[in-house]
């Protein structure tokens, strides 16, 4: 049979011969014939390279199952061998100090999730009470800094020991009231602290002074900040019009 092959081959290049007067018919083949061995190489290459992986993948399991199999003699001290032991008391004590690492891990995550959690709700509670806070005597909501309210003058929050409330106006300082007239009335001004209180206010929200109002019957009407300046009684501190000639809650004559 290879007989046949070999003259056949044999005859196929002598007509090639023939035919390929320049020899480019033989080039190409030989070409072809040169890919298809690499290809043929290549592809045995892989295949080889494919067994030793799978092969090496058994061998780790082997020899892992050869050491369980060698630390349950060393447990159970059949192991006489002095190399053998160092390596099985080695593997021991490896496996204990993963295990504490492992444990310490769990302990600093659960301590950085527990300050996190502790962080947002003082954080919370900071911005709830920035907002604002009530009366528990007349329920008005007041500022978070508020010490007295300003509707029925209840202290809200104890002054430090170092410092001393200051005692109300004497009603000796505010100039008699004069006559009454209706004007427009946007914030206070404490005569005793200077601060800022709201037009319907009745004692100051810093240091407790009560303001001093007009007679029964002169209407206040509360409106917006002025646009056009700030003035202020300089009796009683409220804020009055540019053109107010008198205030408005303690009737002091404004030069």
């Amino acid at each position: 049979m290879s007989d046949i092959i070999k003259s056949l081959k044999e005859g196929a290049d002598e007509l090639l011969s023939g035919i390929d007067q320049k020899g480019q018919i033989r080039s190409a083949i030989e070409g072809i014939r040169s890919q298809w061995s690499d290809m043929d190489r290549r592809r045995k290459i892989n295949s080889l390279e494919k067994n030793i992986k799978s092969q090496r993948a058994e061998m780790k399991q082997l020899t892992e199952a050869l050491g369980l199999q060698a630390l349950s003699l060393y447990e159970t001290g059949s192991i006489t061998n002095p190399e053998l032991a160092r390596l099985c008391e080695r593997i021991t004590e490896v496996r204990t100090e993963v295990e504490t690492q492992k444990a310490q891990i769990e302990q600093l995550k659960a301590e950085a999730q527990a300050e996190a959690q502790a962080l947002a709700e003082a954080r919370a509670q900071r911005k709830a009470a920035r907002v604002s806070t009530t009366c528990p005597q007349c329920g008005t909501e007041l500022p978070a800094t508020a010490e007295f309210c300003h509707k029925c003058g209840m202290q809200l929050q104890t002054p430090p020991a170092a410092a001393t409330a200051p005692a109300p106006a004497p009603a000796a300082s505010i100039a008699p009231a004069a006559p009454a007239r209706t004007t427009t009335v946007t914030r206070l001004r404490c005569p005793q602290c200077k601060a800022i209180m709201p037009g319907d206010a009745e004692f100051c929200s810093s240091c407790g002074v009560r303001f001093k109002r007009p007679a029964a019957g002169s209407p206040i009407a509360t409106s917006a900040p002025a646009t056009s300046g700030t003035h202020f009684c300089p009796a009683c501190g409220a804020e009055t019009k540019p053109n107010a000639r008198f205030c408005p809650i303690c009737g002091q004559t404004i030069a």
